[in-house]
């Protein structure tokens, strides 16, 4: 009976949270960190458009700012709210923001608030920022 009870119990919960949050499936390959998304920065001028910097962002991050549609990132990116609208890579697992991808460590895969690839839609995306 408490087997039955507790499984009851993380279905419902299951339920709930992903009722409370809608989290968009990303399908693009993402491309290699670039001067246009995720190279490492100092100053604007080392990136395409903007060096994003902060805890979230170690040792610099560059992206493209203002974003409000996934459709305005690159390819294999997503928007997420951030920052006044910064395209980053998704992830799905800690491995997909290791150092071997992103170039240096501090990176993980945390739950953000995004935009949605048609409009300005609020969602959730797993994303590779500081740790």
């Amino acid at each position: 009976m408490r087997k039955q009870l507790c499984a009851g119990v993380a279905v419902l919960l299951g339920a709930l949270v992903g009722a409370c949050d809608h989290a968009e499936a990303i399908g693009a390959e993402r491309p290699a960190p670039s001067r246009w998304v995720g190279a490492p920065c100092f100053t604007h001028s080392d990136c395409e458009q903007y060096c994003a910097w902060g805890l979230d962002f170690p040792e610099g991050f560059c992206t493209l700012q203002g974003c409000r549609l996934n459709d305005e990132c690159p390819d294999g990116t997503v928007c997420i709210v951030k920052g006044g609208g910064l395209c980053v890579y998704p992830c799905s697992e800690p491995m997909d923001c290791a150092e071997s991808f992103i170039g240096r460590s501090g990176y993980g895969c945390h739950l953000e608030a995004g935009y949605s690839t048609n409009d300005t839609t609020s969602v959730s995306y797993e994303v590779c920022i500081g740790t």
